[in-house]
């Protein structure tokens, strides 16, 4: 599998990551590596170490980062920034301190929360609205780089992490997102 493109997909158990694993198993050109979240859980430290060593042994092509954690405002602060906002940071934290000479398209997921007020979920809207902010720095940050920065805002959808598995109104669903960051990635 050497001549394959390797990717590295962050939250591969959730409904999003799985979607988007699916894809990527039905065509042989790519090699996808899922680690565990006893592995990479950014609510610990030592997740920054073990990513950065993900990163320097398989010299990745592509990074999609879909470890998320959706809360309302009963969730402690590190529980809702460290995953949806720290996991990014790390990534792009890499590639500042590490010199890495291959092309990578890196992938953040975002959320329609951050374009407004959530008032029942405060940190979840911070978090998401934090992310954008922070992609627009590393795309500018490594304009003239390899790296290429992506970031998918999707408007809520289907999946056991929000809650709204069985509730009509919400008719994405993370097959619809996976196609369209698969879509990307093939170009």
């Amino acid at each position: 599998m050497s001549n394959h493109k390797k990717i590295l997909l962050l939250g591969a158990s959730g409904a999003l990551g799985n979607e988007i694993n699916k894809l990527f198993k039905l065509n042989n050109n790519y090699e996808v590596i899922c680690p565990p979240s006893s592995i990479l859980n950014f609510k610990k430290l030592d997740s920054k170490k073990n990513l950065y060593q993900l990163i320097d042994k398989y010299k990745f092509d592509v990074i999609i980062n879909c470890i998320g954690v959706f809360g309302d405002n009963t969730e402690k602060f590190a529980d809702i920034i460290n995953p949806n906002l720290r996991s990014n940071w790390e990534i792009i934290n890499y590639f500042i301190i590490n010199k890495y000479n291959k092309k990578i398209k890196i992938f953040f997921i975002g959320s329609s929360s951050y374009s407004g007020p959530r008032k029942n979920y405060m940190l979840y809207a911070a978090s998401k609205s934090a992310l954008n902010s922070l992609y627009k720095s590393a795309k500018e940050f490594f304009l003239n780089k390899k790296i290429d920065f992506y970031i998918k805002n999707p408007k809520p959808f289907k999946s056991k992490m929000t809650g709204f598995n069985n509730n009509k109104k919400f008719k994405n669903d993370a097959s619809i997102i996976a196609k369209q960051i698969y879509k990307i990635i093939k170009k």
